[in-house]
């Protein structure tokens, strides 16, 4: 569980990401493919700028943050049909999301 302050974080940088997803965070071998790191921790995220959906994969620390990129990277397929399901079952034209 995250304390008030990093959730405050979080919370500030999905509004950065609503503003301009594909120039924050840094890319993890795929531009698409980011992080954002605060006191110690890693937000990953995936960007999806042809439907303008920004998803939210999870948080890790230093530690398992390699396993985490692996995760995400072998993940990157269903990642892919979850968001484009979504977005096909609310609405007809996407707008920008968080997921």
């Amino acid at each position: 569980m995250l304390d008030t302050l990093n959730q405050n974080r979080i919370e500030r940088f999905i509004l950065q990401l609503v503003e301009s997803a594909d120039h924050v965070g840094k890319p993890l071998g795929f531009p698409f493919v980011r992080e954002k790191k605060f006191e110690g921790n890693r937000l990953y995220f995936v960007v999806y700028p042809d439907w303008n959906v920004v998803l939210l994969w999870g948080i890790s620390d230093k530690k398992q943050q390699a396993t985490s990129i692996q995760k995400i990277k072998q993940s990157l397929p269903v990642l892919r049909e979850y968001v484009r399901q979504k977005i096909n079952v609310g609405f007809e034209e996407p707008e920008a999301s968080i997921l």
